[in-house]
């Protein structure tokens, strides 16, 4: 009976029940907490989507595509276990999210474990690559999680126009050049992470020791990396892996330094030191700009903090949210806001103010919404409170509404001066919250939407086994189910 009804809207049922947003790139969408949230939530739909599958031999067929519409790896060493159920049934996954916490030695030469991934994914819409290294001191870049120009050439060959979102995440490096290649080719590109972009410094870019060019070593355009990763490859995932190294080195030797990023769709970015390289990428819809310094693992040009205020004074005329964290009173964040006439969101590293020491210019801005303010030290925060409550009672912040504190270590909910700055702004109608985080990679909640979700309480095993002794009635009535996902019942 369960057959008289077209799988797709069993599966569409299935898939309403057990949603999280996953394939989601609204502004919003990189914001840490969303994202620890959805992966938190796929999770808890595992079992739920198993249990579909087990009813019977016939709904395993059906509902097989709700298993591996989202992928997400937690450990280096599961990679290669599940490339061999990716090879079965990777084509119905769209999304791939790898966020990894390595200390190297499962993670030889970089990203090599992905070749046969990216294969078997022919229909991927999100790719999420967030490394966090825990041996010790990073090297500078090319780093050990340098992504090899090869790779790229394969996501740019299999994704091209399909990609919509691309994370470069933690302490993943990749050089300009071959950053450049592969969004001159990705332009279905809405939003983008790519916090390790980098460029050798002056002094780097001759000979190595070893006799080879060190931008060879940069792209990985020897064949190392590729011998480490054969022994988990396929005969055709390795010739695919061979033909993208000779492409790699043919573009590198020809029009690498030619290609020019056009990224039309393109509304969210989050970019690292060198915010300078996206100067002449085209982005005419871009709103969403974060900027991060992270100079203890890439190397800074002298003049890279001027840099990064140009590209705020090239962009910041249609941005509506900006994350700046710059270090230092060099550049004051208030100055910053007089570039960004259009935002609704900011935030910024505070630095330490002297007793009675205010800003120039003030808090300043017709548009602004919320503020964001993340510092090293909790003490380093409270005389900024202070400056942006007595701009709002200014009348300069007139569209303020929600401040807040992020903190790396301790909650700072009970300290004294942040209690006391909260009901200074409650008195004022506005809104004070903390909560943990950073600058770095951690965007905001602006422009966001409530994503719909449906509670995965409703759908765990005995709600399964009730569908599936419905499904003779779903067939005769199907009036009355087809909107069930929005009902919340069966």
């Amino acid at each position: 009976m369960m057959m008289r009804l077209p799988h797709e809207i069993l599966l569409i049922i299935a898939h309403s029940a057990t949603d999280v947003a996953a394939c989601d790139t609204r502004p919003g969408c990189t914001k840490a907490s969303e994202r620890a949230s959805m992966l938190f939530q796929l999770r808890t739909t595992y079992p739920t989507k198993r249990a579909l599958c087990l009813v019977s031999r016939a709904a395993h067929d059906i509902f097989t595509p709700l298993m591996y519409e989202v992928v997400a790896i937690y450990d280096p060493e599961r990679i290669a276990t599940t490339l061999t159920s990716l090879r079965l049934y990777g084509r119905w996954c769209r999304r791939l999210e790898l966020d990894l916490v390595s200390d190297g030695s499962d993670w030889p030469y970089g990203a090599t474990n992905l070749w046969g991934t990216i294969h078997a994914c022919p229909s991927l819409e999100i790719l999420n690559i967030h490394i966090i290294y825990t041996g010790g001191v990073l090297e500078p870049p090319p780093s050990q999680f340098n992504i090899p120009l090869s790779l790229l050439v394969q996501i740019a060959d299999a994704y091209g126009t399909r990609l919509r979102r691309l994370e470069f995440g933690g302490d993943i490096t990749i050089h300009n050049l071959a950053a450049r290649y592969l969004l001159s080719r990705c332009t279905a590109l809405e939003v983008l992470v790519i916090s390790g972009l980098f460029v050798q410094p002056p002094w780097e870019s001759g000979t190595r020791v070893d006799g080879h060019p060190a931008i060879d070593a940069a792209l990985f355009l020897s064949d190392d990396h590729i011998q480490v990763a054969m022994p988990l490859l396929s005969a055709e995932e390795k010739a695919i892996a061979a033909e993208a190294l000779l492409t790699a080195r043919s573009v590198h030797g020809s029009t690498l330094a030619d290609c020019s990023p056009s990224l039309p769709n393109l509304h969210t970015l989050d970019i690292g030191d060198f915010a300078n390289l996206i100067k002449d990428w085209d982005l005419p819809r871009l709103a969403v700009l974060h900027v991060s310094f992270r100079s203890l693992n890439l190397y800074m040009l002298e003049d890279e903090g001027e840099d990064q205020i140009a590209v705020l004074n090239l962009r910041g005329q249609h941005l509506r949210a900006v994350t700046y964290s710059g270090t230092g009173a060099v550049y004051s964040p208030t100055g910053l806001l007089k570039l960004l006439p259009e935002a609704e969101y900011f935030a910024f590293k505070p630095y330490e103010l002297d007793a009675g020491e205010g800003t120039d210019p003030p808090f300043q801005h017709a548009l602004l919404r919320e503020v964001e303010l993340c510092g090293q030290f909790a003490s380093h925060t409270w005389p900024w409170l202070s400056l942006i409550a007595d701009d709002f009672e200014k009348g300069y912040l007139p569209s303020l509404q929600v401040c807040r504190v992020l903190h790396w270590k301790d909650h700072i909910d009970t300290e004294q001066e942040f209690l006391a700055a909260r009901t200074r702004f409650e008195a004022l109608g506005l809104i004070l919250e903390s909560g943990a985080g950073d600058l770095v990679s951690t965007p905001h909640s602006l422009l966001s939407q409530p994503a719909f979700s449906w509670s995965q309480a409703n759908m765990q095993l005995r709600t399964v086994k009730g569908l599936a002794r419905k499904w003779p009635d779903i067939v005769q009535n199907f009036g009355i189910y087809k909107d069930w996902h929005a009902q919340g019942r069966v």
